[in-house]
């Protein structure tokens, strides 16, 4: 799940204070403790992720298609970054190129002596597209290829638009209003990200983006608890207020909102309810719970919460984990019914 701040009005961070200490944790089993302070993005905290994350970016409109001979007549990539500069044209060597490693080294080899820009590729491997990216990150900075007419001819081979094309990275307030705007709804999904930042970003630019706008938080068993009942049930209620004696008053409303991973669906984590619970059923000796809400999200034996059932027995309080159940004959756990041998 991600968790990101949608109120520009409170008088201060909120402080997730009913996840795992950051001090204690199992290091084989459990994620880093998440206990945390949250506060919304600003102009100054993600203009500095900005700074360390995002380039000017412009990739492929489509896959490359290799093998992919490069000649005389279609080597020459022209790219500049501010408009009043001319362009400078790069002549990638000539050759047979059978993959997409073999051509980013050869790009890569021509635009290493500017230090202004350097080849990537376009999503995550195996990929069949690239990006050009300028070495410099941040707001205000720009890139533009050249037209196919123009004389960038390697723009065919590499799938780059034959009108050319020109990206500028906007202003970090622009890209919060467009993600995590007041009130919501927040989508800082990849897709969305890439339309904002630029389509030439890599998996660890835009992933490392989306956590200055929303971090993301590990679903585990305390997490769960915290989004149905607890501080994080609390900040996503619209009755929320940080300080209701306070003057001038402070409207109620959430503070908070939380996305699944994907960046962007609303995060859904139904209370169990158990509706029935019968012993020897469905044979003698097994016992039979059925509801709503009843299995956890995980495989068992991972970090993500698991479903755990607890038996109020005389003299002591019994647990039977997940795991256990299922792995013995006839053990179910499902969403609407869990069966215990």
């Amino acid at each position: 799940m991600r968790i990101a701040v949608i109120r520009g009005d409170l008088p201060g961070p909120v402080f997730l204070a009913d996840l795992e200490d950051v001090s204690q944790y199992n290091p084989p089993t459990e994620p880093k403790g998440q206990e945390r302070y949250l506060t919304r993005p600003t102009s100054a905290s993600f203009g500095a992720a900005m700074a360390l994350y995002a380039p000017a970016s412009l990739g492929s409109t489509a896959d490359i298609v290799f093998p992919l001979v490069i000649n005389g007549g279609n080597q020459t990539l022209k790219l500049k970054q501010a408009a009043a500069d001319p362009f400078t044209s790069y002549l990638i060597p000539t050759g047979n190129y059978a993959n997409m490693t073999a051509l980013l080294a050869a790009i890569n080899s021509i635009l290493s002596g500017t230090g202004a820009f350097v080849a990537v590729p376009l999503g995550t491997a195996p990929t069949l597209r690239l990006a050009i990216q300028t070495t410099a990150k941040g707001a205000g900075n720009r890139i533009q290829y050249d037209t196919t007419a123009g004389g960038s001819t390697a723009n065919t081979p590499l799938a780059l638009a034959a009108g050319g094309a020109t990206f500028t990275v906007p202003a970090a307030s622009t890209v919060i209003t467009a993600t995590v705007p007041v009130g919501g709804p927040v989508d800082v999904s990849p897709a969305t990200i890439r339309t904002q930042l630029g389509a030439g970003l890599t998996e660890a630019q835009w992933v490392a983006l989306q956590n200055a706008l929303a971090p993301l938080l590990v679903e585990t068993d305390v997490a769960l608890k915290s989004f149905q009942v607890g501080y994080l049930f609390d900040l996503r209620n619209a009755a929320f207020n940080p300080d209701p004696n306070r003057l001038p008053p402070i409207a109620p409303g959430a503070a908070i909102a939380v996305v699944a991973d994907d960046g962007v669906t609303p995060f859904v984590s139904p209370v169990p309810t158990i509706t029935n619970a019968q012993f020897n059923v469905p044979a003698p000796g097994m016992i039979t719970i059925t509801g709503t809400g009843l299995a956890g999200p995980g495989a068992p034996n991972s970090e993500v919460v698991q479903t755990r059932v607890k038996f109020f027995t005389a003299p002591d309080t019994r647990y039977v984990d997940q795991a256990r159940i299922t792995a013995t004959v006839g053990g179910v756990v499902s969403a609407t019914s869990i069966v215990i041998p």
